[in-house]
């Protein structure tokens, strides 16, 4: 049986998936857009890098996951459960004026795997929702705790804060190689 803490190259899966992610992103703004596009040619060009990769790093040893504290990379969080991040640190960017590092909390309605998460900010419930799928990776990764035990309120952790910090400074500072939220 696999150590289920050790996963063969996530790091290196999650930067091939970021990959095919831009190439979607790309062809639907062109397409949006009337643009002329090459996807067929971006997807050759990304199938042999991986294929040189490859080659050049076979005998890589396995990467161990990160379950500690510190920042979890942006990367290697689920693209709905960034989202969520993002909707609950917003107040992190520069870009809606100066940042107050006032994090939303969460709020789960019903339960298992029905429930739907609501956005809370000073006390308020707002009527957008999540699924529960994205908001249980980030329980997973450490990001949110309950505010108290037993309680369907959610806040960030430490680590959760730091992960968001870091992210809305790459964002702040245009990082181009910053994982994008969603290809929708």
């Amino acid at each position: 049986m696999t150590n289920p803490m050790s996963k063969p190259h996530a790091r290196i899966r999650a930067e091939f998936k970021e990959i095919a992610r831009r190439i979607i992103a790309n062809d639907r703004h062109a397409r949006k857009h009337g643009l002329s596009q090459n996807t067929i040619g971006e997807i050759e060009r990304a199938l042999f890098s991986a294929f040189k990769f490859g080659i050049e790093t076979r005998d890589m040893p396995t990467e161990q996951a990160d379950i500690s504290g510190g920042v979890v990379d942006w990367i290697k969080i689920p693209v709905r459960a960034r989202a969520t991040l993002w909707s609950m640190t917003v107040r992190f960017s520069s870009f809606l004026s100066a940042p107050d590092y006032t994090p939303s909390e969460i709020e789960r309605a019903g339960v298992g795997n029905a429930a739907r998460w609501f956005f809370v900010h000073g006390g308020v419930r707002g009527e957008r929702s999540v699924a529960n799928g994205s908001v249980a990776t980030l329980i997973q990764l450490g990001l949110i705790t309950p505010v108290e035990n037993g309680s369907n309120l959610f806040k960030l952790t430490e680590k959760g804060m730091a992960t968001c910090a870091e992210y809305w400074r790459r964002d702040d500072a245009r990082d181009p190689t910053l994982p994008i939220i969603s290809t929708r």
